[in-house]
C-alpha cells in the first residue's frame, strides 16, 4: 500500500446561471499531482465545464489558470473523469444541458509539528 501524501483541494463554487435553471456540483474526487506536491505549486484554477442533461461534464476549459499547468491540467482532467453535478432544469421541470463555472484552489497539506522531546530522557 502506497502511503501517498496528499494536498486539499478547497472547491469553491460560482454557480452558473443558465436561463432558468442552475447547475450544481454534487460530487468530484480530486487527487493532488504528484509532481505538483513535489514542486511546491498550489493555487486557483477558474474553470468552466459544459454538462450534459445527466449532469456529467462533457468539456472543461480553464478559465483563469493557476499559473502552474500541471494543476490546470489536473483540474480539468479529473473534473472530467470522476465530476459529477445537478443538472440544470428548465421551466418545464425537464434536465436540461448546462454549464457550470467555478474555482478549485489546490493547496499543499501543512508541514507535520516537530515531535517534542522526550523529557524524561534528559
Amino acid at each position: 500500500m502506497s502511503n501517498v501524501k496528499r494536498g486539499f483541494v478547497i472547491f469553491i463554487g460560482a454557480n452558473w446561471m443558465c436561463d432558468t435553471a442552475v447547475a450544481q456540483p454534487v460530487a468530484l474526487t480530486l487527487d493532488y499531482p504528484p509532481a505538483s506536491l513535489r514542486a511546491g505549486e498550489q493555487g486557483a484554477v477558474k474553470f468552466r465545464v459544459a454538462l450534459n442533461r445527466s449532469g456529467e461534464p462533457t468539456k472543461c476549459e480553464i478559465v483563469e489558470s493557476s499559473g502552474y499547468p500541471r494543476l490546470d491540467q489536473a483540474t480539468c482532467r479529473q473534473i472530467k473523469a470522476s465530476g459529477r453535478f445537478k443538472p440544470a432544469v428548465g421551466e418545464d421541470g425537464r434536465a436540461m444541458t448546462s454549464e457550470y463555472t467555478g474555482v478549485l484552489r489546490w493547496k499543499l497539506p501543512a508541514p507535520p509539528l516537530p515531535t517534542p522531546p522526550d523529557s524524561a530522557s534528559e
